[in-house]
């Protein structure tokens, strides 16, 4: 399959997409788990993180990538509505998240202990999502789609 240059930048994009937000991920995990930065500064990442995620969620759903992927290959579109559907609870898990952070009146340790144990599941739902969408993509564009559909 021959990819044009409009999707070749689209897919550029969306990696690039994807680094920043595991790149930030990985940040604000070192800072939670290591202690290493201010809550208010884990907060400041922790929200450009909700609005770089969300965007990537929209454009995800707006035509992006999966898409592409389930005209190439049919038999995958309710593997892309089920990963679709995980965008908004995802979302709901880091804004949740993100609540906790700086929070007035709570003690630093508990803050840390929450903190840590709210973002880890954020964390490890993104992954098995990002996961799952790496799988949907590979299968249809490196199968043999003469075989399957």
């Amino acid at each position: 399959m021959t990819i044009s240059r409009a999707s070749t930048a689209d897919v550029q994009a969306l990696l690039e997409q994807h680094r920043q937000i595991e790149q930030l991920i990985a940040e604000i995990k070192a800072a939670i788990v290591n202690h290493t930065t201010d809550c208010c500064e884990i907060a400041k990442k922790t929200k450009f993180l909700c609005r770089l995620l969300a965007e990537h969620f929209r454009y995800e759903e707006e035509g992006g990538y999966l898409s592409e992927a389930v005209l190439v290959a049919p038999r995958l579109v309710e593997r892309a509505k089920i990963l679709e559907s995980q965008h908004k609870p995802i979302l709901d898990l880091l804004e949740s998240y993100c609540h906790k952070t700086c929070a007035d009146g709570v003690e630093p340790q508990v803050w840390w202990a929450t903190a840590k144990e709210a973002f880890l599941e954020f964390e490890k739902a993104i992954a098995q999502h990002e996961h799952e969408e790496n799988l949907l993509i590979q299968e249809a564009f490196l199968a043999d789609l003469g075989a399957k559909d």
